[in-house]
């Protein structure tokens, strides 16, 4: 009798141990981690690279991807397009965009100032202190700010998830206005 009240009992136990909901957005990523930074334009960056997953790769503070307009296809983004932020301490930088719209942000302390490095990779010598203010800006186009302060998290895609918006997400962020 004790014997099969142990089974059951473990049985129950590892019953409960599943998928925690952030190991389920991990896994509904998909399994590509190249390193490339490429990779998976239009989805939420931080999932794999923040400071609460450590696959042994890459942390982002903040992380995205821009595309030319609303309309755009999910899968590539805008090159070339400025991300400029301003943090609540009054540090401000400008990341800028790789070939598919993607960005991403490090913090390296030992750095002087913001180090712009190749393929939308950037580092900056401070933990940006939320919130932030955020705007995008193309060559000498007006800058489109966001109307709101990003409050908690650097993964644009957490909000800007598609094309449509919707009750509980925005449209993907965008450069320019869509010709009538």
């Amino acid at each position: 009798m004790a014997r099969s009240a142990i089974l059951a009992f473990l049985f129950a136990w590892v019953g409960c141990l599943g998928t925690t909901p952030e190991e389920q957005l991990r896994a509904d990523q998909g399994s590509a981690r190249d390193g490339d930074p490429e990779h998976r334009p239009g989805q939420p960056c931080l999932v794999c690279h923040g400071a609460d997953y450590d696959p042994g790769g890459r942390e982002f503070v903040l992380a995205g991807t821009v595309y030319l307009q609303a309309g755009d296809p999910d899968d590539g983004g805008l090159e070339g397009a400025a991300v400029n932020v301003l943090d609540s301490a009054g540090h401000e930088f400008s990341a800028l965009t790789n070939r598919v719209g993607n960005f991403m942000v490090e913090v390296e302390a030992d750095l002087f100032e913001p180090v712009q490095l190749d393929r939308g990779q950037m580092r900056i010598p401070w933990q940006p202190v939320f919130p932030l203010t955020v705007g995008v800006q193309m060559g000498d186009a007006d800058e489109r700010a966001m109307e709101s302060q990003i409050w908690r998290d650097g993964s644009c895609a957490r909000c800007h998830l598609t094309s449509e918006g919707g009750a509980d997400h925005v449209e993907k962020v965008w450069a320019v206005e869509e010709s009538p």
